[in-house]
């Protein structure tokens, strides 16, 4: 009788719901905004009609924005900043250790499509064409060798294309045959990227808990922070004090 009470108890313990603490998830979440001390605005490339742009009867349809500082009106967010860890952590999440999507860096509207985004080393990236103009994709990293040679007018398979070594910095791209076109991407072998969007937040997740050095990067002056210390905590989401960013600081002059 007692060893059946005993086995009993024992399944009774086995049972219980083991209660998860935020010490058995060593993992956490970062988010944050960037916001414009004033409001600033760039005139576009190109207006809609421009009959002076090159290849007017596709590029010269389209008002072509200047999307170097993309800043909301509404509420002054920044758009397009980078943070991102520089090196990889010694622990990256299961669920993100490997990526299976391809990245797509497309022509649309004689301007690339996204302006900015986050790829892995390895990650298949599709280069293709919308426009009924054909485009190129002149890549500058450091670290990789890659090119992308003339893409025809509406080629929707386009290339596939991809990177082998992680970059330190974001990589600009630029079409050869329209000159204002560009865009970035971060190439890196972990998964710890964000881009802020148009209302300049970002949200990061799966973080290793504990200290980290985050970079915080623009198109227009660079490094916006250099080193930007955090530190995650487990189960929880870190949540950053708002950062004022001055036009000064992303080198905005007024165009006469």
């Amino acid at each position: 009788m007692l060893r059946i009470v005993q086995c009993i108890l024992l399944l009774s313990l086995f049972s219980i719901p083991r209660i998860v603490s935020a010490e058995d998830s060593p993992w956490g979440t970062l988010e944050g905004r960037f916001q414009m001390d004033r409001f600033v605005e760039i005139p576009p490339i190109s207006k809609a009609g421009n009959a002076q742009v090159k290849d007017k009867d596709v590029c010269g349809k389209f008002e072509i924005p200047n999307e170097s500082l993309v800043v909301n009106a509404e509420n002054l967010g920044v758009a397009n900043i980078f943070v991102f860890l520089r090196d990889p952590p010694e622990k990256i999440h299961p669920d993100l250790k490997s990526v299976d999507e391809p990245a797509t860096l497309k022509f649309e509207q004689c301007r690339f499509v996204p302006h900015c985004q986050a790829i892995r080393t390895r990650q298949k990236l599709n280069v293709h064409n919308v426009d009924l103009v054909s485009h190129n994709a002149h890549f500058y990293p450091v670290t990789n060798t890659i090119g992308c040679g003339i893409i025809p007018p509406a080629d929707k398979s386009g290339v596939d294309l991809s990177f082998s070594n992680p970059e330190r910095l974001p990589v600009k791209v630029t079409c050869d045959i329209h000159s204002w076109m560009n865009g970035y991407m971060t190439v890196l072998d972990h998964p710890y990227c964000a881009i802020t969007d148009k209302d300049g937040k970002f949200r990061m997740e799966k973080l290793p808990a504990g200290p980290h050095t985050f970079r915080v990067w623009h198109e227009r002056c660079g490094w916006i922070i250099r080193e930007w210390k955090v530190t995650i905590e487990p189960g929880q989401t870190t949540t950053m004090p708002l950062e004022k960013v001055t036009p000064e600081k992303l080198k905005f002059m007024t165009v006469p």
